[in-house]
């Protein structure tokens, strides 16, 4: 049993000392290393191509709500003005004195 010990230590000895157990541990710590750096890679990949397409949807959103902005505000522009280009009735005209001369006149009173 001790010479198996002696074997062993024997063995362990040549191994740390030809410089096995360097190459082997470097190889491991670069395997290591290679590995958490693709992950971190693939994880920064993820997280630049979700930030791209939340501002790409922001961006589509934002323009939607001008389109619709602006389409209401030129359609109300647009039956505003048509309203104003179209002249009055005779009726329409006597109905809008009538108001505007009965309203003055419980102006004054209040």
């Amino acid at each position: 049993m001790g010479g198996e010990k002696n074997n062993k230590s024997k063995l362990w000895n040549i191994f740390v000392s030809s410089g096995l157990f360097t190459g082997v541990a470097i190889a491991f710590v670069g395997y290591i290393t290679s590995s958490s750096l693709e992950r971190w890679k693939t994880n920064e990949a993820h997280t630049q191509l979700y930030a791209e397409l939340m501002g790409k949807r922001e961006e589509a959103e934002s323009a939607l709500r001008k389109d619709m902005f602006t389409s209401i505000i030129t359609s109300f522009l647009k039956t505003e003005k048509s309203d104003r280009e179209t002249p009055l009735t005779e009726e329409q005209e006597l109905t809008r004195v009538k108001y505007h001369s009965s309203h003055q006149k419980y102006k004054m009173v209040v």
